[in-house]
């Protein structure tokens, strides 16, 4: 027959039933399962641990650690606790202190954490605090030298709108973010008020006296280093001995000890790359800032190798990479035509870049309107180096 007729059972079977059961149940286990370990996961998972580079040979570029020179040492976990939990009168903690390190930096600052560990990040407190004027909020970062805590002060303070900016500070609508040593203090309100400024001030400066102490805007901050101020382009003698010591001892350079402040640069201009600056590689720890000529500013930049023949190996390694961005051009020099200098300008955005080797130091320009503003700037930096090199050396 081609139709038949079958029978179905009413219900399953008892073993059926049970493999049912156990499927279900089995299935509810591993979501449960699969929950817990999510709850618990492992920050440092997908981590790499420098132990399993032993005897591998140099790290990759990609996972090599930022240089640290000069770092002080890293202060304890607690070391700030006491500090901010005894805010000014009229400031009442609110919650409690707490204390992140690179591992768990991610916790507080999800999505920025990448702009605290390029300058050499050690740790962060944070604090919360109920005034008159509203919710204060601080946040202390620890970097490895003042330069890594400039540096990431010059990132953040470009996006402050209405901003006053000082060369170890910026003040916000809503508050202060300060370079106090090695330390990186941002403390904001909730609102964009007299009182909420004053309050902001008031305990950015606690923390500013704890650090230095017996100083509500500490010395050590605005002069890091004796002999270290915000001085014009060295044309007397002793601007010039002053450079020429500075020259001896590039890895002392902090955000306002460093040439270009000598040089004429508006030191609230100052920026820090620890590595990778203009995008070059063989440019470590470069300081870049901003000098007057005429009518406008231009940015102007320094940086030191081991020894002379480094520098000129890090303006080769610059010239081949910006060649291919723009084409070479000839900076009207007003004497003989320096060796070794590069000047090239980029076609998209119509600007000039040029840098040169002095000694073991490689200085340059960029973003320059045109061929002329670059190369005077760049003649009064190389006189204004040779007069303080030749006077330190006692030659003639």
């Amino acid at each position: 027959m081609i139709f038949s007729r079958r029978t179905f059972r009413p219900r399953a079977s008892r073993t059926e039933t049970a493999v049912t059961i156990g499927c279900v149940i089995l299935l509810i286990g591993i979501g449960m399962w699969f929950q817990s370990r999510a709850r618990r996961a492992d920050p440092d998972l997908f981590r790499l641990d420098d132990r399993h580079l032993v005897g591998a040979g140099p790290a990759p570029q990609l996972y090599r650690r930022l240089p640290i020179t000069l770092a002080s040492e890293p202060l304890q976990v607690d070391a700030m606790t006491p500090v901010l939990s005894a805010p000014p009168a009229g400031l009442r903690l609110d919650g409690r202190v707490e204390s992140f390190g690179p591992d768990t930096l991610y916790e507080k600052i999800d999505g920025r954490e990448s702009l605290y560990k390029a300058y050499a990040f050690r740790r962060l407190w944070t604090a919360s605090y109920a005034a008159p004027s509203g919710r204060i909020d601080v946040e202390v970062f620890q970097h490895g030298t003042e330069a890594d805590a400039l540096g990431v002060l010059s990132v953040e303070r470009q996006g402050v709108a209405g901003g006053r900016h000082e060369a170890d500070r910026t003040t916000t609508p809503n508050g202060i973010f300060r370079v106090v040593g090695t330390l990186y203090v941002r403390v904001f309100g909730t609102s964009d008020t007299d009182l909420v400024r004053a309050d902001a001030a008031r305990l950015s400066d606690h923390v500013a006296a704890a650090v230095a102490p017996g100083a509500g805007r500490p010395a050590a901050v605005a002069s890091p280093r004796p002999g270290a101020r915000v001085a014009p382009a060295p044309t007397s003698t002793g601007a010039t001995s002053e450079l020429g010591a500075m020259l001896a001892e590039p890895d002392r350079w902090t955000p306002t000890h460093n040439p270009l402040v000598l040089l004429g640069a508006d030191p609230t201009t100052i920026e820090f790359t620890p590595e990778n600056g203009l995008g070059i590689g063989a440019f470590t720890r470069l300081f870049l800032g901003a000098v007057p000529d005429g009518g406008e500013r231009v940015k102007t930049f320094v940086l030191a190798k081991g020894d002379p023949a480094a520098a000129r190996a890090a303006v080769e390694t610059y010239r081949e990479q910006m060649t291919r961005a723009g084409a070479p051009v000839a900076l009207p020099w007003p004497t003989a035509r320096p060796p070794h200098l590069t000047a090239v300008k980029v076609e998209l955005l119509g600007t000039v870049e040029a840098a040169m080797p002095v000694g073991r130091l490689v200085v340059g320009v960029t973003d320059a309107a045109g061929p002329d503003i670059a190369a005077r700037v760049l003649a009064r930096t190389l006189s204004a180096l040779e007069r303080a090199t030749t006077e330190r050396s006692g030659k003639p």
